[in-house]
């Protein structure tokens, strides 16, 4: 399987979540869609709407997110993407539709590129356009989703992660002492080859991998690879270099469990000891 796609595109991460939560392997194809890449005849011949997702498989080529989800779902049915009711498949299908046919379409980078250049609007208008049809949106989606008991009770929530008392390189765990809790959190997005440079955290951090590939070099400690769904408490004070190995995005979700004015993340020199720049929170 081929997708192409963009990093930034909500509607291809959608394909790369189910394709991930199957375990599919694919190619990746990333069409620069602000760079015009989309516009171009080599990718037009693939999908003449000039847009991402596209998804060649089977000998064939499928078009829009939605519909390509489905597919996946119908060919690779295990683990499914659906409830097993018509109920519940009509409501999970009607939740997606809020997202990916009333919110997105109108606030994608061609409508808002449109709203700018021909019909002359400037970024403060062009903002509240995008805010407004964010904010009623998500107004009715979150009530519907809060409101229905089902929410919650399908698919991976009976996935759960227990990394233990130990870092993953045998540390003992250990939160700082004598300051005010503050626990905050970061979805980090690395491109192919992409690298984190070389770092080191002061405080616990677990991370879980949304999708792809990450292998993060502990120095003479060795070098440790992660994949979709695994999870992990990084090292504490121990230089390390995460890199993007896969041939996709990968995506991170990191929790930092620390203190008030205690950096999370220290940025290092090529030679992983000397501080280059003011910690990240």
């Amino acid at each position: 399987m081929k997708l192409y796609g963009y990093f930034r595109s909500s509607a291809a991460f959608r394909v790369r979540i189910a394709l991930n939560l199957k375990r599919l392997d694919y190619e990746s194809a990333f069409i620069h869609l602000r760079r015009g890449d989309q516009r171009q005849p080599g990718f037009l011949e693939v999908n003449p709407q000039g847009l991402v997702p596209a998804l060649e498989t089977d000998g064939q080529v499928l078009i829009q997110s939605l519909p390509i989800i489905e597919y996946l779902d119908e060919r690779h049915p295990e683990p499914p993407l659906l409830p097993g009711d018509a109920a519940g498949r009509a409501r999970v299908r009607a939740l997606a539709a809020i997202v990916a046919c009333d919110i997105h379409p109108i606030n994608n980078l061609r409508v808002l590129r449109y709203l700018q250049r021909p019909l002359g609007h400037d970024q403060a208008a062009i903002a509240a356009w995008y805010n407004h049809w964010i904010d009623s949106g998500f107004a009715a989606f979150e009530p519907l989703l809060a409101g229905d008991p089902r929410t919650g009770a399908f698919l991976i929530v009976n996935r759960q992660h227990d990394t233990g008392v130990k870092t993953v390189l045998g540390q003992t765990i250990s939160y700082p002492a004598g300051k005010p809790a503050k626990v905050t959190a970061a979805i980090i997005t690395m491109l192919p080859g992409e690298a984190t440079g070389w770092h080191q955290h002061d405080v616990p951090m677990f991370d879980y991998i949304l999708e792809g590939e990450v292998a993060v070099d502990y120095g003479a400690q060795g070098t440790r690879v992660y994949r979709t769904g695994e999870a992990v408490m990084e090292a504490i004070a121990v230089a390390h270099n995460g890199r993007n190995t896969g041939s996709g995005p990968a995506r991170i979700l990191a929790v930092f469990m620390g203190a008030d004015s205690v950096p999370n993340t220290v940025l290092l020199k090529g030679d992983a000891s000397v501080p280059v720049q003011p910690p990240l929170q």
